[in-house]
């Protein structure tokens, strides 16, 4: 069960597509598919990345830090916001809640877990 409302569903190609909430602006749900498109469809590379992060939030100790996949660069601004970076031109740059984006994350990566191809 979502915590955070974000929604996920594999297409035909194995894509993960992401549905946000209502009142979300496509952009930043644009921003969050484009962004987890390097974590395929295995649980694993959503959790290590989260690992990673929690990580490097621990070593900064509040500075601001990155951490981007393949298809999108993710940057620490503070201890409560996240920039999505565009890396190739498919949105504009935006924020989350840090909170938030680590829930979005986790949820992920338990929707991967219960409907990931490895699992048909």
């Amino acid at each position: 069960m979502s915590r955070t409302q974000w929604a996920f569903s594999l297409d035909e190609d194995d894509m993960v597509l992401v549905e946000a909430p209502p009142g979300i602006d496509e952009n930043l749900r644009l921003a969050v598919e484009t962004l987890i498109l390097g974590f395929g469809t295995g649980s694993d590379d959503p959790r290590s990345y989260l690992r990673e992060w929690r990580r490097c939030r621990a070593e900064a100790g509040g500075a601001a830090y990155k951490l981007g996949t393949s298809s999108a660069g993710v940057t620490r601004l503070g201890p409560e916001l996240v920039e999505i970076v565009d890396l190739y031109g498919q949105f504009e740059d935006c924020t989350i809640d840090a909170t938030l984006f680590e829930a979005i994350l986790e949820d992920l990566a338990a929707y991967l877990d219960e409907s990931g191809p490895e699992q048909a």
